[in-house]
């Protein structure tokens, strides 16, 4: 299927959005995960919005001190990555934080070790979200690289604003990281689709099995939350 250069640029914008969109979720994800395993609401919310812009600033560091040379290239597998471990973020996070708790008690190190695995996943997804906007004005002639700032900050908008309202109330943090880890995957999709047809059927797959764990996460949310729960605190 051939697209014109506009339909292209098109899809960049919907793709800004997005990715913003998911960006902000993953980090109230993080941010919600911490204040149930460390307590102080406040602070770890605080903490981790002070990170994961830290992170941001750092991703986009990156690309300026070196642009890559397929800029779409980099943008599909970070879509990729990103789906693949916010999918699993809450699983990740509290599964970490118990295994590491177990391996440590008595060792001395009292919380640090907990504390740089949770802490480092805020910087890890930070990063990877950081990467992805200057990948996408990259993607663009400079003149249109404005209406992409434009949309990034709108898909933070709405993904803050739905997240409380909707996402976190009516399907929980584990269904909520299946959906944003399956838009996501959609995203790598699309990208693959307009700017890179040769990766399609490698990354059609998968595309697949990433919206299929999606989807298992959002028809399993509660079966799933049950056996994490009695996983962890018996």
């Amino acid at each position: 299927m051939a697209f014109s250069a506009r339909d292209n640029y098109r899809w960049i914008y919907a793709l800004s959005f997005l990715v913003s969109f998911c960006s902000i979720i993953y980090e109230l994800i993080l941010a919600q995960c911490l204040a149930i395993l460390l307590g102080n609401t406040v602070g770890q919310y605080s903490i981790t919005i002070g990170l994961y812009i830290f992170a941001l600033g750092m991703g986009a560091l990156a690309i300026a001190w070196r642009e890559p040379p397929i800029p779409a290239m980099t943008l599909l597998r970070v879509e990729l990555f990103l789906s693949a471990f916010g999918i699993l973020l809450p699983f990740t996070l509290f599964f970490g934080d118990y295994t590491i708790r177990s391996w440590t008690i008595g060792s001395g190190y009292g919380e640090l070790p907990t504390l740089g695995f949770l802490y480092g996943s805020i910087l890890l997804v930070g990063f990877l979200s950081g990467l992805e906007l200057p990948l996408l004005i990259g993607m663009l002639p400079s003149s249109k690289g404005q209406r992409v700032l434009a949309l990034d900050y709108l898909g933070s908008f709405f993904g803050a604003m739905l997240f409380p309202l909707c996402l976190f109330e009516g399907l929980g943090l584990v269904a909520t990281a299946g959906l944003v880890g399956a838009i996501n995957a959609a995203g790598a999709l699309v990208i693959a689709l307009c700017f890179a047809p040769q990766r399609m059927w490698g990354v059609s797959c998968w595309t697949l099995t990433l919206v299929v764990l999606g989807w298992l996460s959002l028809a399993y949310e509660e079966m799933l939350r049950s056996l994490l729960v009695e996983a962890l605190f018996g």
